[in-house]
């Protein structure tokens, strides 16, 4: 039940919009003021412009939410080989069930995996690889972050199980990007959106509940 409410939850939240569409929409329009066509009619040009950029961003919208997933199928699975290990005790009957055990031999193959992805990147690119220069430190500073969360996430599993810790986890993250939008970016504004979140929150907090009273208390 608690995973439940926790989906209709996530799907409450698809109601929230950003006010940065708007912003975009100008920005087009601002790129299609500014093209400058040597053709008799510069209209004409300008709405073929305004098009292939529709298009354009269309495609990257399909090729972003298929990467997404993707990345949220790997994400999903990166606790299953040590979970396999810790619930086979036959196969290995020295596996440690302490979670904290296994962290070195992920965030190693995590680290040579990134390295591997990079180098096919750099050849792809023929050496010219687009590197922002100002996420280099933000880059480091949030996988320090990721990582000491990481390593109370593989705890929990190894306490709670997997059933009980993923959806918790995963309500939470998704509540303060919210905030972080709403507070500081400003860029979720209006009472429709904060009415949305207040409701979708407020599900969010009741389905934790009841993931958490589905874990059996030990005598």
């Amino acid at each position: 039940m608690g995973v439940t409410i926790a989906v209709v939850s996530g799907l409450i939240f698809l109601g929230i919009r950003s006010g940065k569409t708007e912003e975009i929409v100008e920005d087009r329009q601002r790129i299609v003021d500014s093209y400058e066509s040597p053709s008799i009619n510069p209209s004409i040009d300008q709405t073929s412009k305004l098009n292939q950029s529709s298009v354009k961003n269309v495609r990257m919208r399909i090729i972003g939410s298929f990467l997404a997933i993707i990345s949220g199928i790997f994400f999903g699975l990166v606790f299953t080989p040590s979970t396999y290990i810790q619930d086979h005790r036959d196969a290995y009957p020295s596996a440690s069930k302490n979670g904290l055990h296994y962290i070195f031999s992920m965030y190693t193959g995590i680290l040579l995996a990134s390295f591997v992805y990079y180098v096919i990147y750099i050849i792809f690119k023929r050496n010219r690889p687009f590197v922002c220069v100002e996420s280099i430190f933000p880059a480091f500073l949030s996988g320090i972050m990721w990582g000491i969360a990481q390593s109370g996430f593989i705890l929990a599993n190894s306490i709670l199980s997997q059933a009980i810790s993923f959806p918790l986890i995963s309500i939470g993250p998704g509540t303060i990007a919210t905030l972080w939008s709403i507070l500081y970016i400003k860029d979720i504004r209006g009472s429709r959106n904060y009415l949305i979140f207040a409701v979708g929150t407020f599900i969010r907090v009741i389905a934790a509940i009841f993931i958490i009273l589905s874990k059996p208390i030990s005598n």
